[in-house]
């Protein structure tokens, strides 16, 4: 009857730990996904269903590969996968560079994410855990960060400090391959005419249009 009860008591306290731990899992900002050791879907918390757009129902038994489909930040090659590295080599796998995750209704995501492995108590491996967040909120104010630091507010050209590195960069370039770079000076003739005589708001439109104009007669690698 002891051996009975001390059973029952185990029991319970195992399911209430495992109750525990999907609250947590629920209630955690990032996106969790759970494979067995072939990579198989066991488990998806909220956060990984809006992202991925699959539902744990659907997910459960689909591969991994399937569901979290990433690709390069600046392509569309598929990046390595992080939970079949970690299945393979038996270790911790975080993604170096952002890679962008598309969802199941083509919707794209930037992200970071990590995977490792699940031991037992004999250190085999039997599954994965996959932890991801979306990044790309923070990805667009680093690119509006960096383009406000390099281009003019006004005209959205580049500004002066990204001409003269641009400029110090081709002249290095020039000296070491010896290949030749040009650069076209144009003065605008009697600007101060127009500032002086319509105001500074027409001789700001003016910039602006002049550098909407000159954009389209130069390449994209050109500044």
């Amino acid at each position: 009857y002891r051996d009975i009860t001390q059973r029952k008591q185990a029991e319970h306290a195992l399911h209430e730990e495992k109750e525990l731990a999907q609250v947590t899992l629920h209630a955690i900002g990032d996106a969790v996904v759970r494979s067995d050791e072939a990579g198989y879907i066991q488990y998806m918390n909220p956060v990984a269903e809006q992202l991925t757009g699959w539902s744990m129902e659907d997910a459960t038994g689909r591969h991994l590969d399937a569901v979290f489909r990433i690709r390069g930040e600046t392509g569309s090659d598929p990046v390595a996968f992080p939970v079949g590295r970690c299945l393979r080599d038996g270790e911790v796998v975080e993604e170096a560079e952002h890679a962008v995750l598309v969802s199941r209704d083509g919707s794209e995501f930037a992200i970071e994410a990590c995977a490792a492995p699940i031991r037992d108590r004999n250190r085999g491996i039997i599954g994965a855990v996959l932890v991801f967040r979306d990044v790309s909120e923070r990805q667009r104010a680093v690119r509006e960060m960096a383009f406000q630091a390099s281009h003019d507010a006004l005209t959205g050209l580049h500004n002066r400090y990204e001409f003269e590195s641009r400029a110090g960069k081709m002249l290095d370039h020039a000296h070491s391959s010896e290949q030749r770079h040009t650069m076209l000076y144009i003065d605008l003739d009697q600007f101060k005419v127009v500032n002086d005589t319509c105001g500074h708001p027409a001789g700001d439109e003016l910039l602006r249009q002049l550098g909407s104009l000159m954009r389209t007669h130069i390449r994209d690698t050109d500044t």
